[in-house]
């Protein structure tokens, strides 16, 4: 190709990767820009538009203030006077300072007077019953200072409120507080429309609670309170900013929306359309000016030259020298180029003399040095060659190189032989050759073309017999591709490192969990920089341990990604050995995301539960108080034995439904991961026999025994209240499932690291079935499952108990008939280990 062309291909290159850049770098960074600050002028207006509603709440404070700071209205909570009322609070009187709702309420908190009035046509409505409501749940009206202030939104069923109330104070703002004054003002589409006026721009607002267009619904769910602005783009000439407006107990329940049309965006786009017109053209006339300047400075010296080398290769008589002319890199080329000539004159002398000193080191050689011409006959070889396949040169003079080639070398060579014939040289080559007895000869070497007078008459080359070093080699390389492909099989990372910490093997699984190529852990990736910074020093810690000889566990980690992502990850090693000592570590990393998602999920899913436990058993507890209160009243008032029949079964039934709230909620309590034990060391045998004796009415009603048969001696690590708790339920069960006169026995033994307590009855016995269920939640045995002295939680509870004491419970049955025995352990105190 000529040098004139490539200059013009790689300007034209130039030219089009500038326009590359153009378009995939500077324009997206512009475009990028642009849009950066229309995103911050919307935030702007958003959050003036939120503002507005703040100046919304100072004009209401100021109609609360100016009302509530008054001797008159002072004067008025307290003897509730009729001419306050007329002279101030008419229809007219609200409807003319644009406010909805006024309360007045006394320090007893009793309302004084209240009224609500339609701004629109002056008439008066009631107050929503909705805000009655709100105001004896919260404590609104209790001022404890004179700046004190109860303002924010309330969200009615038809209507959103704006509210404030403040303390009722004398007009000079003295003395103590008399009551305290609430008003409210409705958000109207005047009271938008007002701010849309005010912040220069469309406002709209909308209902969370209520159905919402497309757009609202799309920013409702990507607003978050790290983003409290969603900004999304309408069409070309407009765009659109979202927020969320909070009510007085902070939770969301407005979204407003603004609009603005995209005058920096559209302005951005024509400066860019012009700027992308000036960068073409500059670039038109720099590729111009370069080939100008090339082809009179460079171009047309150099063709001169090359004219003038032609004809002295034509010539063949190197003692032709080049003409030169003037004081350049091109006149400084045409010297050198004069000097090699006289060169190669002088080392044309010497070849011949070199040629018979090359041909005594190919005889002696111990590598195999071969010429072939080009139809794959034997030009030349040396001894170590014939050696090497017990031919004679008299025998090779009849044969051809695919005589002499194995049939699995033949593709590979005859392709290296066609490229050594067209020029090339090629390194590395390894064959097969079969020598004349039949074997097979391993060798390694190197392919060029044999030149005579500048022309390739051949090939030759060098050749090594690494026949031994071959059958070491495959051996080696079959145990390792075997170790190869099982780690490849395994779902885990398999990894191998030096013991400088640098990573020498990993499988595929590797490169797809953390991302790297191939390329990338075989150039000598670190392993420790793919830990996160604060885990380092640990690893490094380990890693020179289990270099020692040291066994470690395996131990957790959160490791990096490529991109910068991090995961928990149990790790595994070993070193490695050579010679009889370690050389680096070898091991697994085990990806632990999903079963840390697990926990979690788990955890979040039995808050849950518990929560709405606690919400149930609160809601259910509190119709159930005058039920428990009232009931044993009409009993004693009722004379028709009926009804004192059917009395005693709702009394019956609100009682267990009693014991199963308080069950329900204990068990929450107990499942709540903030709960704590208070715990201390307890005598094992005084505290049973406090149980029993607290109890002893119960045990009597069925005509049972407890016998305490525990070591006086024995000490537990144990919250006593929870214990007792324990103990009761698991007492209370044997005697509920034994028959009349029946004896339980309780007992415990000191074990290595705990003491195990067992509760044994001789009752009604279990089933497998029942045993393995038998601590379940709610889960009652087949006999007592309709009962209503039995919520189906105690022994839930227990268990429950005994876990957070960090011991376990179980249960042991022959079958029914036969009794149960009920197991638990609980920790010895340290003191005692």
């Amino acid at each position: 190709m000529k040098l004139r062309t490539k200059t013009l291909i790689i300007l034209g290159v130039i030219f089009i990767g500038l326009l590359i850049i153009m378009a995939t770098v500077i324009q997206p960074l512009l475009i990028n820009s642009y849009l950066v600050v229309e995103d911050q002028s919307v935030d702007r207006n958003v959050q003036q538009a939120v503002n507005a509603f703040s100046r919304e709440f100072d004009n209401l404070q100021k109609q609360t203030y100016d009302w509530a700071t008054w001797d008159d209205t002072c004067t008025f909570v307290e003897d509730r006077n009729q001419g306050y009322i007329d002279s101030n609070l008419q229809d007219m009187a609200l409807q003319g300072i644009g406010v909805n709702i006024m309360m007045f309420y006394n320090t007893s908190n009793d309302l004084v007077f209240g009224k609500a009035v339609d701004l629109q046509n002056g008439n008066e409505t009631p107050i929503p019953l909705v805000l009655l409501q709100e105001l004896t749940e919260h404590d609104w009206l209790n001022h404890t200072s004179g700046e004190s202030v109860v303002q924010g939104l309330i969200v009615l069923p038809d209507a959103i409120l704006l509210f404030n109330s403040r303390p009722i104070r004398a007009s000079n703002e003295e003395g103590p507080i008399h009551g305290a004054l609430l008003v409210g003002q409705y958000l109207t589409d005047e009271h938008i429309a007002d701010m849309s006026r005010l912040i220069a721009s469309p406002l709209l607002i909308a209902r969370l609670d209520s159905a919402l267009p497309k757009d609202f619904e799309t920013a409702r769910l990507s607003i978050t309170k790290d983003k409290p602005t969603f900004i999304k783009p309408l069409n070309a000439t407009s765009i659109a900013g979202y927020s969320f407006i909070n009510d007085i107990f902070g939770n969301p329940v407005l979204i407003l929306r603004i609009e603005l049309a995209r005058d920096t965006y559209q302005r951005g786009l024509s400066s860019l359309e012009l700027m992308r017109t000036l960068w073409y053209l500059i670039i038109i006339i720099v590729c111009i000016s370069i080939i100008v300047i090339l082809e009179k400075l460079v171009i047309s010296p150099l063709t001169k030259l090359d004219k003038k080398l032609i004809e002295i290769s034509a010539s063949k008589d190197i003692s032709k020298r080049m003409l030169i002319k003037g004081n350049d890199e091109l006149t400084t080329l045409a010297k050198t180029t004069n000097t090699m000539l006289e060169a190669i004159e002088k080392s044309q002398e010497k070849i011949q003399e070199n040629e018979k000193r090359y041909r005594s080191l190919f005889e002696n050689a111990h590598d195999m040095i071969q010429i072939f011409d080009p139809q794959g006959h034997f030009l030349y070889v040396n001894p170590a060659w014939k050696t090497a396949v017990g031919y004679s040169e008299d025998e090779l003079s009849k044969l051809e190189l695919n005589d002499i080639l194995h049939l699995d070398s033949r593709p590979r060579c005859h392709d290296v032989f066609s490229k050594a014939l067209a020029g090339a040289t090629i390194e590395k080559i390894e064959a097969k050759l079969c020598t004349k007895d039949g074997g097979i000869v391993f060798v390694e070497g190197n392919a060029s073309p044999h030149f005579q007078e500048g022309k390739i008459i051949g090939t030759q080359g060098i050749f090594r017999d690494v026949t031994s070093r071959k059958t070491m080699q495959d051996a080696l390389e079959k145990s390792e591709r075997k170790f190869r492909e099982l780690t490849e099989l395994l779902p885990q990372t398999v990894y191998e490192m030096d013991f400088t910490g640098k990573l020498t093997f990993v499988n595929n699984q590797a490169l797809a969990l953390f991302q790297y190529s191939r390329d990338e852990f075989e150039a000598g990736l670190s392993a420790f920089i793919m830990l996160v910074p604060e885990d380092v020093p640990r690893a490094k810690e380990n890693f020179t341990r289990v270099l020692k000889g040291e066994h470690i566990a395996g131990s957790e980690y959160s490791m990096k990604r490529k991109d910068g992502t991090t995961l928990p990850v149990v790790l595994y090693s070993s070193p490695i050995i050579q010679n009889g000592r370690p050389v680096g570590l070898r091991g697994a990393i085990v990806d632990i995301t999903e079963l840390k998602k697990a926990y979690h999920d788990i955890e979040v899913l039995l808050k849950s539960k518990d929560d709405f436990i606690n919400q149930l058993g609160h809601d259910l507890k509190t119709p159930l108080v005058p039920l428990i209160n009232l009931l044993p009243s009409v009993r004693e008032k009722t004379t028709d034995p009926k009804s004192i029949e059917r009395l005693d079964l709702v009394l019956k039934s609100v009682y267990y439904m009693r014991e199963l709230i308080v069950k329900t909620l204990d068990l929450a309590r107990l499942n709540s991961p903030r709960f704590q034990l208070d715990m201390k060391m307890v005598n094992l045998f005084e505290e049973t026999n406090k149980i029993i004796e607290t109890n002893m009415f119960l045990w009597s009603v069925h005509q049972n025994s407890i016998e305490n048969k525990i070591d006086p001696c024995l000490m537990v690590n144990a919250d006593i209240l929870r214990f007792q708790e324990l103990m009761t339920n698991i007492f209370s069960n044997a005697v509920k499932h034994s028959s009349a006169g029946g004896k339980i026995i309780v007992d415990a033994k000191q074990q290595a690291d705990d003491i195990m307590i067992s509760v044994a009855d001789a009752g009604i016995g279990m089933t497998p079935e029942q045993l393995t269920r038998m601590f379940d939640e709610f889960y009652k045995a087949d006999q007592s499952r309709h009962q209503l002295d039995s919520s189906g939680l105690g022994l839930t509870i227990s268990k429950r108990i005994v876990e957070k004491h960090g011991g376990r419970i179980w249960a042991e049955s022959p079958g029914l008939g036969k009794g149960t025995t009920v197991f638990f352990t609980l920790p010895i105190p340290k003191t005692e280990r």
